[in-house]
């Protein structure tokens, strides 16, 4: 596919691309997408030192503004990145849409490409979004087009069909200067760039995890499963108390009973915070030999096969499909029996290093988002939950306060146990925004003290001003 005018969309300042993607139509309002993924097990060898390295780390790790690589950088964003205008090696998912969403035929490909531009996602989202040319595309805009209108059908597909449950994206987009301090953070937008690679992406994964099944060759698996009843269920009472009128779950085992339960409550302001609460409620997704199905996108087979560069997982499964591919003979029961042994421990240590890795860039985020806190300074705090201890996001931070120091600044009601605004005689609940003023900090510890001032609405904003 050298010829193919295909190309990435990343971050304007990303440097390992994995992913390269192309679209044309066919006869019969068919969409051809071709998903290109670096072919990093080409070069990456079982029992290889850089293997054993990438083994021990499983996953590249970002903090802040940094990169801290599974793979060597040369490795990473040098020959098995896919850099624009080199020829590259690849596994290419070839995948015909009809207009319905669904993967009508599908080709598992060793392929070669050259990437004809590196695209960044705010660029793309001009294009799409505001109807604006950016230097550069103009010979790619008619591909954009077809790229945007699968992801539509794919989206419709695996949220309006299968029952995929949409959680509200909680990402901040943070901006660092030279030094490593924060420039600008605030939430990640709705993005069109992102929703195509995002539906692009998990139908390559579905599609070779449908054929792993098909062939019944041990893999990787990415799973999540079913939540407990109880848990949610659990969730949905503490939001009745508040005020929502949500029904419990029944049914629990059909994604569909809480993706009702996620729209009905899509158009409320504190959304992300009671989709964050179902959240905490599920399992955590991890890698498994088993495949039990993944629950949050209600699909019955899936894996991470677009990302090798910078996971472990997804470089076993291109290194299995080599073996099938190239290597058949090779494949005995005996093999399969040590085969599937050998990856049970690999998905441990891979879900583990997962669990690490989010907590360490959570943390370094948070730091750097501490620091550029002022002491002095007033800001606004959103209520994420309710108890003796008050939880308040602020600016992406968690802090914990003792809900006794709210009397001397909010009236409370003995009746129902809550707390209220004395000028507008609001109750404070989940999604109360409150101003705050932050009276010390300690980066070491990630504790920050506030001093509450009250809640805020428009009546309060005017009344204290």
């Amino acid at each position: 596919y050298r010829s193919q005018s295909c190309f990435t969309i990343d971050g304007r300042n990303t440097k390992d691309m994995d992913d390269g993607v192309y679209a044309e139509m066919l006869p019969n309002d068919i969409i051809r997408i071709y998903v290109h993924i670096a072919d990093v097990s080409h070069y990456i060898k079982e029992n290889s030192k850089i293997f054993e390295r990438a083994c021990q780390k499983t996953t590249s790790l970002y903090l802040n503004n940094s990169v801290f690589h599974m793979l060597h950088h040369i490795i990473s964003n040098g020959i098995c990145s896919l850099n624009e205008n080199c020829d590259r090696l690849t596994k290419t998912i070839v995948m015909d849409i009809d207009g319905d969403g669904n993967i009508i035929d599908y080709d598992i490909q060793k392929t070669v490409i050259n990437s004809k531009k590196k695209m960044a996602y705010e660029d793309v989202d001009e294009i799409i979004m505001n109807g604006k040319m950016v230097d550069g595309y103009e010979s790619f805009e008619k591909t954009l087009y077809i790229l945007y209108k699968a992801a539509l059908r794919l989206e419709k597909h695996y949220v309006d069909e299968n029952g995929k449950n949409d959680f509200a994206n909680n990402e901040l987009e943070i901006s660092y200067n030279d030094d490593g301090s924060i420039r600008e953070a605030h939430k990640r937008d709705e993005s069109v760039s992102r929703k195509i690679v995002e539906y692009l992406m998990i139908a390559a994964n579905e599609t070779v995890a449908n054929w792993f099944v098909s062939i019944d060759m041990p893999t990787v698996y990415r799973v999540h499963e079913i939540p407990n009843v109880s848990k949610i269920n659990g969730v949905i009472e503490v939001l009745n108390r508040e005020g929502y009128k949500l029904k419990h779950i029944k049914d629990i085992d059909n994604p569909k009973a809480l993706q009702k339960v996620l729209h009905t409550i899509s158009s409320y302001e504190e959304f992300p915070i009671i989709s964050n609460m179902l959240v905490k409620a599920m399992p955590k997704a991890k890698y498994s030999t088993e495949n039990v199905g993944h629950y949050a996108l209600a699909l019955m087979a899936y894996l991470h096969f677009t990302s090798p560069i910078r996971r472990l997982a997804d470089l076993l499964v291109h290194q299995i499909i080599d073996l099938i591919y190239d290597d058949p003979e090779k494949i005995t029961p005996e093999y399969l029996n040590a085969l599937e042994e050998n990856l049970k421990l690999h998905c441990e240590k891979a879900s583990q290093m997962e669990r690490q890795a989010d907590m360490a860039e959570r943390i370094a985020e948070q730091r750097q988002i501490l620091k550029s806190l002022v002491i002095g300074e007033e800001y606004e705090a959103t209520v994420t939950d309710l108890g003796k201890k008050i939880i308040l996001r602020l600016a992406g931070i968690d802090i914990y306060f003792d809900a006794k120091k709210l009397a001397n600044i909010l009236g409370y009601d003995p009746k129902i146990k809550r707390y209220y605004d004395r000028y507008s005689d609001n109750y404070l609940k989940i999604g109360s925004k409150l101003l705050v003023k932050i009276t010390n900090k300690d980066l070491a510890s990630g504790n920050v003290d506030i001093k509450v001032l009250g809640m805020i609405d428009d009546y309060t904003k005017k009344k204290r001003k």
